[in-house]
C-alpha cells in the first residue's frame, strides 16, 4: 500500500497464495469504483471444496460490513485515512480489524456477487459423501453451519491457533464498547462460542494436541498483555 501511494496509484488489489482468481478480476472490480465513500470493492468468496458453502446469485452486488483481504480492491486514500493495516496482528483477523475501522469512519464496502473468488481455507480432506450429507443435514436442521464442517478432516497448525487466540482477544480489546468483532469468522457469536467452534475443534482434530494447548495458552497471554488503546475515529484524527 505504501508503494502504491508512492507510485501514484489510487487502488490496490491484494491476493493470497491460496486464492483461485477469476478471469478479469481487476478489470471488473475497477469498473465499480464510483462511490466517493467506497473503501473496498470485493468479490464473493467461496471455498468450492466445501460442499456446504453456497453461491449467492441475487442481488448482483450489495454493501457488506467486511471483506477478506484477498481479492479486495482497496482505496489507498481510505487505507491511509484510518491508519493503514494493524501490522502487529500479522495474520488472522487482520481484515476484520481493518474493515471495522473503515465502518466506524463511515466508509463502505461493496461486494460483487457476480464475481466469485475461490478461496481455499486451510488444508482439508473431504470424508465420504454419506458422511458429508449427514452433517450437512444436521447443520440445516439446527441452523448452524459449524456442523457441516464435520464432514471434512482439517489439518491443524498450532501457529495459526496461536494467532487466532491472540488476535481475537486483542481486537475485542481494541474495539471495546463498539460491538464484538472476529467471532463470526469462526462461526461463533461470542468468546465462549469461539472456544467451542475453534479451540475445542482444533484440539480434537489435532495430531499434536499438546502443541495446540500451548498455542492457546500463549495466544491468550499475548493477546491480553499487548498494549492497545481503544479505537475511535476521533483518536485517529488527533493522531
Amino acid at each position: 500500500m505504501l508503494a502504491a501511494k508512492r507510485d501514484g496509484y489510487d487502488w490496490v488489489v491484494t491476493l493470497d497464495q491460496d486464492s483461485v482468481v477469476p478471469a478479469k478480476l481487476a478489470m471488473v472490480l475497477a469498473q465499480n469504483l464510483t462511490d466517493t465513500k467506497l473503501a473496498i470493492v470485493c468479490p464473493q468468496v467461496v471455498d468450492y471444496r466445501r460442499q456446504y458453502q453456497t453461491v449467492v446469485t441475487s442481488p448482483a452486488s450489495e454493501f457488506v460490513e467486511r471483506a477478506i483481504t484477498s481479492g479486495s480492491c482497496t482505496s489507498v486514500a481510505a487505507w491511509e485515512k484510518v491508519g493503514g493495516f494493524d501490522e502487529w496482528m500479522f495474520i488472522d483477523l487482520v481484515d476484520n480489524e481493518f474493515c471495522k475501522r473503515l465502518n466506524l469512519a463511515g466508509y463502505r464496502i461493496l461486494q460483487l456477487n457476480k464475481v466469485i473468488l475461490d478461496q481455499e481455507y486451510g488444508e482439508i480432506q473431504a470424508k465420504n459423501v454419506m458422511v458429508q450429507r449427514f452433517w450437512q443435514g444436521v447443520a440445516q436442521l439446527l441452523d448452524n453451519q459449524n456442523f457441516a464442517k464435520l464432514g471434512y478432516r482439517k489439518a491443524v497448525n498450532p501457529v495459526r491457533v496461536y494467532y487466532c487466540n491472540r488476535n481475537v482477544i486483542y481486537v475485542n480489546r481494541k474495539f471495546k464498547g463498539q460491538g464484538m468483532i472476529g467471532y463470526d469468522s469462526f462461526g461463533a457469536k461470542s468468546y465462549a462460542g469461539f472456544w467451542l467452534t475453534f479451540n475445542l475443534a482444533s484440539f480434537l482434530r489435532a495430531q499434536d494436541k499438546l502443541s495446540v494447548i500451548k498455542a492457546i495458552i500463549k495466544g491468550r497471554r499475548d493477546g491480553r498483555k499487548q498494549a492497545v488503546l481503544p479505537w475511535h475515529t476521533e483518536r485517529k484524527r488527533r493522531a
